[in-house]
């Protein structure tokens, strides 16, 4: 997957087995924007939230991610560069499921569960939720999922 044109890339990483792709892209709007749509150069299904988030004043940062097959994908901590410093949190999980609703429930603390649900044979998802914060670390707890399935969790830092 390549990221859009103008955009910059946080990860993009290849799970294995058949989660193809797990990845996240970011930008500094300018206000011109009226799609957000990587490229991909094989046939494949993926899933894809596109988020306008104001008053974004640090390049984002994100946990270590590690793919696993398991019903209680646990992102990684983050700890931002900025430090001790009132953040937005984003906790989010890539999985491949036959489910269509895959997340039962967030990470304990988070809110504003959202999902992206591919309606293709592999059912790529991407669920996540957020939680405001000021501190120096985030260690977001696991997430629930419905049964077990191949996960990428990851912690995402905004400020």
């Amino acid at each position: 997957m390549t990221a859009p044109t103008g955009w910059s890339t946080l990860y993009n990483m290849v799970p294995g087995g058949n989660l193809r792709r797990a990845g996240c892209f970011y930008k500094v709007a300018d206000g011109s924007e009226v799609s957000m749509r990587p490229t991909s150069g094989n046939a494949s299904e993926w899933s894809l939230i596109g988020l306008a988030i104001r008053g974004v004043r640090e390049i984002p940062e994100v946990s270590a991610m590690v793919a696993a097959t398991t019903a209680a994908p646990d992102p990684a901590a983050v700890s931002p560069s900025w430090g001790n410093k009132r953040a937005m949190f984003i906790a989010a999980v890539h999985t491949l499921h036959n489910s269509a609703v895959p997340v039962s429930a967030l990470p304990a603390g988070y809110g504003n569960l959202t999902m992206c649900n591919n309606t293709g044979t592999a059912k790529g998802t991407v669920s996540f939720g957020n939680r405001i914060a000021r501190t120096a670390s985030e260690d977001p707890a696991a997430f629930t999922m419905v049964s077990s399935a191949v996960c990428v969790p990851a912690t995402i830092a905004l400020r």
